[in-house]
């Protein structure tokens, strides 16, 4: 009876729990805020930068980069450990959208066929590790860890989820940043309630970003198990997974922001051909909305949906 008793205490409680816990689809504008907690005026820093690079008006050269990538599987239980049949069609994903070979192109409103582009980046699993030795890529480690993440995401905390990046506290530490992409996958939720999909810290280096952009913070993307591939078996009950988790978490890792810039109207993504938005979609495909007025080439464009850095379901962003 008291083993009884006491089960129902920890699920009542968790439940209480639960109903407070925010469901978080990105974590990476909170990193700005905690930067800027870390640092004051880093925030400020991060709009100059924006500013500067919009004014340099760079050219893009056509030529196609190739970023090397690891990824670090951190499992607890057998179903965390994806196959590697998920992980590589994940990759696939990564590389058809990032090259606009997505076959979902077509679902494109023509509207947006003056500012859509290519840009030319491809990802290919690192061959040899930073030992020099072959590698496939893709490392695994069990953890007694039944989740990174705990009730400080609340309060906007990275010490619980940066544990996945450590290997003296249950993770893996980074290969060398400086040759590699490292994307850890691993599970975030609290009490089984999803309370995160994933998150982004860019390399310190890129020019729209300030010096000292990862202090506090190892860079790299992190990601809930449940939304790698298409071809996931683990089901997410909090949206469709098209594999769009990680490739909106990647635009963060190179230097992009949210469609709405983390603000309203008055706020911007520092890309000009993006039409502003006053807030995130809201997990849907909603083609009515045009929350602000903008003159892209003489046209008030409505909200872009289909963009990758906005919150609307992965089944329309292409």
């Amino acid at each position: 009876m008291k083993h009884l008793l006491l089960s129902a205490l920890v699920a009542l409680i968790s439940f209480s729990y639960a109903q407070e816990i925010p469901f978080h689809r990105c974590y990476s504008h909170k990193a700005i805020a905690y930067q800027d907690s870390v640092q004051p005026g880093f925030k400020d820093h991060i709009n100059e930068q924006f500013e500067i690079a919009k004014a340099a008006g760079v050219q893009k050269s056509g030529d196609l980069y190739t970023v090397p990538v690891v990824f670090h599987v951190v499992y607890n239980t057998p179903n965390q450990n994806l196959a590697d049949s998920v992980i590589l069609r994940q990759l696939d994903i990564l590389n058809e959208d990032f090259q606009r070979k997505n076959p979902d192109t077509v679902n494109l409103r023509p509207i947006f066929d003056i500012v859509k582009g290519n840009p030319n980046i491809r990802f290919k699993l690192a061959q040899i590790d930073p030992n020099g030795n072959p590698t496939t890529g893709i490392t695994r480690t069990e953890t007694s860890l039944e989740s990174f993440a705990d009730l400080s995401i609340i309060t906007g905390s990275f010490d619980a989820l940066e544990r996945v990046k450590k290997a003296n506290e249950g993770g893996i530490d980074p290969w060398d940043p400086s040759r590699y992409m490292n994307v850890w996958i691993c599970n975030m939720e609290i009490f089984g309630f999803t309370a995160l999909l994933g998150y982004a810290t860019p390399p310190s280096g890129l020019p729209n970003w300030p010096p000292g952009a990862t202090t506090g913070l190892l860079d790299g993307v992190v990601v809930q198990f449940q939304t790698v591939g298409d071809n996931n078996p683990n089901p997410l009950a909090t949206g469709d997974v098209k594999g769009r988790t990680l490739t909106h978490e990647v635009g963060h890792y190179l230097g992009l922001r949210h469609i709405w810039g983390d603000g309203n109207c008055l706020e911007e993504d520092g890309i000009d051909d993006t039409p502003n938005a006053d807030a995130q979609s809201n997990q849907d495909c909603d083609t009515t909305k045009n929350t602000c007025v903008d003159n892209i080439f003489g046209i008030d464009l409505p909200d872009m949906v289909e963009n990758y850095m906005d919150y609307s379901a992965e089944s329309c962003q292409n």
